[in-house]
């Protein structure tokens, strides 16, 4: 790497200052110092711009919006104003693994891929008990687009700024699966690459984790994926259609919990990673 680049980081936030505070707080802890903090505040009525006050971190910027408009909103207004050559979107509820930007930074640059257009690493995902709900540790590069529209292959990814000119920003028509939205006109025009390292904590809560598993995500999804599979058929998602909404959402929630249980028993190493993260945040004063 030739220099010191710069990474936006991007946080949307609507009435969440509590959880906001941690997320920020795991920004404020990478190893890669060289970084910009730029919280999207989607119109809150709560304590949110005391959160972020209370950082007095010249590196966070606070953008307050004049209305809510949504997270594809909110993203996009804080990518126009981002000054780094990267982007990474960061739910705010979310956490970062210390090491996060500094390993995404340096695989992205050293990719050996002719079109590098993003960089993303696995996710841990755990409930409000703090206990693993599912863990995405994809191992797909390149040109992936047909893979994408088959399965869910990652969470956050750090991007080029430069592909917004080419692929657009996110689309504000969309309330529900904006990012697979964007990553999937990402990987038609990019290849992407991937870092075998968990570094993207998702913290579920109770609502907003049942509902990632809900008929309406479902279909929501669905509606994105059918502009752009030509081929896209019911059947793809049928037992999410045709089951009862509760039994649905019981059955997904067990079996991402018995996967995960499988990943971390046959591979010592993502069990480790995850004994390591909690071990830091635990030290910073961050749950999990």
């Amino acid at each position: 790497m030739s220099r010191y680049q710069t990474v936006s980081i991007i946080i949307p936030t609507f009435n969440r200052c509590q959880l906001l505070q941690e997320a920020i707080k795991s920004v404020l802890n990478q190893t890669y110092h060289n970084f910009e903090l730029i919280v999207v505040d989607d119109y809150s009525q709560d304590g949110t711009l005391d959160v972020v006050k209370n950082f007095n971190d010249a590196r966070v910027v606070y953008l307050r919006q004049k209305e809510n408009g949504g997270i594809s909103v909110a993203c996009n207004a804080g990518i126009k104003k981002a000054k780094g050559e990267f982007i990474f979107i960061l739910n705010d509820d979310d956490l970062l693994a210390p090491f996060a930007l500094e390993e995404l930074v340096k695989k992205i640059n050293g990719s050996d891929l002719s079109k590098v257009g993003g960089v993303y690493g696995w996710s841990w995902w755990v409930d409000n008990n703090g206990r693993t709900s599912r863990i995405i540790d994809s191992r797909v590069r390149g040109y992936i687009f047909r893979k994408i529209l088959r399965k869910h292959i990652f969470t956050n990814v750090l991007v080029k700024k430069l592909v917004f000119s080419e692929v657009g920003f996110y689309k504000e028509n969309l309330r529900k699966n904006e990012d697979l939205d964007f990553y999937l006109r990402l990987a038609k025009n990019y290849q992407l690459d991937f870092i075998p390292e968990i570094l993207t904590i998702i913290r579920g809560h109770k609502k907003e984790h049942l509902s990632s598993f809900s008929k309406n995500n479902i279909l929501s999804a669905n509606n994105v994926l059918k502009n752009y599979d030509c081929n896209f058929g019911i059947g793809r998602n049928i037992l999410a259609i045709i089951s009862p909404s509760r039994l649905y959402v019981s059955l997904s929630i067990f079996k991402n919990l018995l996967f995960a249980i499988i990943k971390m028993l046959l591979n010592h190493k993502l069990a480790s990673q995850i004994t390591f993260i909690k071990s830091i945040f635990k030290k910073q004063g961050i749950k999990v």
